[in-house]
């Protein structure tokens, strides 16, 4: 009967040992679990923040790029505004792709760029004394009137080109 109960109490033992044990895999399972979750979490917060810094620095510089180009509608050559302009476009290729920067570039910066030369014509020059002048400043008005519609209808398909970049899906 020694051998029985001592048998029975190593066995138990052993069961004892090996619930413990397993109590033990289960929280440190549970530990894990925890860990990982928190470490996806952590990683789409971080996700999340680099979308809306990437979204404040293309915002702020479609701002720029707008704001700088509405100022150049109305300024003359003297007033320094290809240089406004030129600056709002440094990021624009890093920010929003090379397709937007070229369509930027091409219409609208060298179209303000002949604008600000039409203007030139128009109100920087000396009043017209011969026919030939004042055939070249109506053609240099007709050029900037065109030009000044061209601006408009590209500076709305500008702005549909960056719907899809000024979208803040997380």
């Amino acid at each position: 009967m020694v051998d029985m109960s001592f048998e029975s109490a190593d066995l138990a033992i052993k069961l004892l040992t090996g619930l413990g044990q397993l109590a033990v895999a289960c929280a440190v399972g549970y530990i894990a679990y925890r860990q990982w979750r928190t470490a996806q979490q952590q990683a789409e917060t971080a996700r999340n923040k680099l979308k809306h810094d990437l979204f404040d620095r293309r915002l702020k510089a479609y701002e720029a790029l707008r704001e700088s180009a509405q100022y150049a509608f109305n300024a003359r050559p003297k007033e320094n505004a290809e240089q406004r302009v030129a600056d709002s476009l440094k990021e624009l290729r890093w920010l929003f792709g090379k397709p937007v920067h070229d369509f930027v570039w091409k219409n609208i910066y060298l179209p303000l760029v002949d604008l600000w030369e039409a203007n030139n014509v128009i109100h920087d020059s000396p009043p017209p004394r011969s026919d030939v002048q004042r055939e070249e400043r109506r053609e240099a008005a007709a050029k900037a009137s065109s030009i000044r519609k061209e601006l408009h209808r590209d500076l709305a398909k500008l702005e549909e080109m960056m719907a899809d970049f000024l979208t803040l899906n997380h």
